[in-house]
């Protein structure tokens, strides 16, 4: 996918981290690990774990920026992610949450449970569509239907014929919006066939755009984000500003929130971390908004435009003036 001539992105030196709203026990993760081999996903201890969030009470808790990204003004409207079936394919599901649940969920390696145990695609699903249920987290999109995909074992390893065969099974599913956090550093033909699959079902692809290196933030975006059609995502810091900490490259599609960010974690603890896969899910969640949106008032549901119109909820909260053609 080209990316959007919407003029210079914003940057902003903050040192890290940010200054939190309230106080918080938490671990840091790394906005790093997500681009891995060919033939194998993020292998051990790659996929971060964080630490639960201390709070004085269970009450339910709004996503960081929630209110300056664009989502809160979007619910307020009524707009929920109603309709919106959004692809999640990760390393699954906690199956015993009360807080995220899927409508479909489908095992793609040995084990043919989509239990998550590493915690990632249970974060992943939070931060897109936790219930508004008075606990936990709130999603950005809580009434969206997700579908799980299972493609990543105990350790984190997943293969290109897994993450292809649940991009398949997503467009079975019908998916509107596919999510893939999971991210390898080459391509492969059977990837990008399954992607050219899921583009010409209509549905839009979010992938994690890669993580900057310890000697350089620029890089060549990952794959499935560097092929056509993929909407590749960076990560976005508080302020709306590209993180310091992100890969930076002109090829990236759209930068979103991943510094901070609240996730549903196994157990439905409540965490919080930065990266990449945090990205592209907060990305992909403010995306089922928008597209409901589109799709009730009968305007524009292209990905050009859906992308287009999330990149400017999220720039214009960094107080710079709007960007490219209105």
């Amino acid at each position: 996918m080209t990316a959007f001539a919407l003029g210079p992105r914003p940057r902003n030196p903050m040192a890290w981290p940010p200054a939190a709203p309230f106080t918080v026990a938490f671990t840091l993760i790394a906005l790093s690990g997500c681009v891995v081999p060919p033939e194998q996903g993020p292998g051990p201890g790659a996929i971060p774990h964080d630490e639960e969030i201390v709070r004085p009470d269970n009450s339910q808790m709004t996503q960081q920026g929630f209110e300056r990204f664009g989502a809160k003004d979007l619910h307020d409207r009524g707009l929920s992610g109603r309709g919106i079936r959004v692809a999640v394919i990760d390393t699954g599901i906690d199956e015993r949450s009360n807080d995220v649940s899927a409508v479909a969920a489908k095992s793609f390696i040995q084990d043919p449970s989509t239990q998550d145990t590493t915690g990632q695609g249970t974060k992943v699903a939070g931060v897109i569509a936790a219930h508004d249920n008075d606990i936990g987290l709130l999603g950005l999109a809580p009434e969206a239907e997700l579908l799980v995909a299972r493609v990543a074992t105990d350790r984190g390893d997943a293969l290109y014929s897994t993450v292809a065969d649940a991009l398949r099974w997503s467009v079975s599913q019908a998916a509107d919006i596919v999510c893939v956090p999971i991210a390898f550093n080459e391509n492969d033909p059977e990837l990008a066939a399954a992607v050219a699959d899921v583009i010409a079902s209509g549905a839009l692809l979010f992938a994690a755009a890669g993580s900057a290196t310890p000697n350089s933030r620029e890089g060549p975006l990952a794959y499935p984000a560097a092929l056509p059609g993929v909407v590749s995502v960076g990560v976005a810091n508080r302020d709306g500003y590209v993180s310091e900490y992100a890969l930076v490259n002109d090829a990236i599609d759209l930068f979103a929130p991943g510094e901070d960010i609240f996730g549903t974690g196994l157990g439905d603890i409540l965490t919080l971390g930065s990266g990449v896969f945090l990205a592209t899910a907060y990305g992909s969640g403010l995306a089922a908004l928008v597209l409901q949106d589109a799709i009730e008032n009968e305007t524009d549901t292209a990905v050009d435009a859906i992308v287009e119109r999330v990149q400017r909820m999220i720039w214009n909260s960094a107080n710079e003036p709007p960007m490219g053609p209105h």
